[in-house]
């Protein structure tokens, strides 16, 4: 066989995997471990994905916001010293401490002092201002599940819409709602869906509802009681 041929496969979603990292996430409200979040975001794309391109496209920053996170966990380490353990709500706090939580790679030159524009801090993008975005997506992965596993008379197609609403609609501008409406639209059937998942029945979903809405809370504690949660 000629190994240029050979490609590794697509990775495909585990609700049994993206269960158990939700739980890993919010064992600790105090200490939400990066690597095990970032994880989690990736496997959200992957269910995202089963819902047809236009979703996983309406959705392509989360990935991106992964590797954010992790890049910035990385410069903590090799730069700062930090431990290896270090967690989402401790980078938080040195982001605070070292005046870049609200820098998010574009506006960087409004808030920082002339002098910073040349060092780290002119491109850095904070851990902080990415994770209210993933706190939102929190927000609607909850409901979207509580929809799909408590709201039978819901289509898929309803039950996104009405958990964009809950996670996303207020922090939207009118166009990239629009596109998400349009996403959503071609979500497809409930059914499918949950075969996809590899499940015969949607309730085994439920732990997985049941740690996203406890992470959805530690996130909101963790950003509401350091003031981030309207951060640019």
């Amino acid at each position: 066989i000629n190994s240029k041929m050979v490609q590794a496969a697509e990775p495909t979603f585990s609700l049994a995997n993206m269960t158990s990292l939700a739980q890993q996430c919010s064992d600790d409200g105090e200490n939400i471990p990066v690597d095990q979040f970032c994880e989690l975001l990736e496997s959200i794309v992957l269910l995202l994905r089963g819902m047809g391109s236009m979703m996983s496209t309406a959705f392509s920053d989360v990935a991106e916001k992964a590797e954010i996170m992790r890049r910035n966990k990385k410069f903590m380490l090799e730069l700062l010293q930090k431990a290896h353990a270090i967690s989402l709500n401790a980078t938080i706090d040195e982001e605070i401490a070292l005046g870049v939580i609200e820098c998010n790679g574009d506006n960087n030159k409004k808030k920082l002092d002339k002098s910073k524009y040349i060092s780290w801090e002119g491109t850095y993008n904070s851990t902080g201002r990415n994770l209210v975005r993933m706190w939102w997506l929190t927000k609607f992965l909850t409901k979207l599940l509580d929809n799909l596993i408590n709201q039978h008379n819901l289509s898929l197609v309803s039950s996104c819409q009405d958990a964009y609403t809950a996670g996303f609609a207020d922090h939207h501008p009118w166009l990239v709602r629009k596109g998400a409406g349009l996403a959503m639209m071609a979500a497809g059937q409930k059914e499918a869906l949950i075969a996809k998942w590899g499940v015969t029945n949607v309730e085994e979903a439920r732990p997985a509802l049941e740690h996203f809405t406890k992470l959805r809370d530690q996130l909101h504690q963790l950003l509401s009681s350091r003031n981030l949660l309207d951060l640019p």
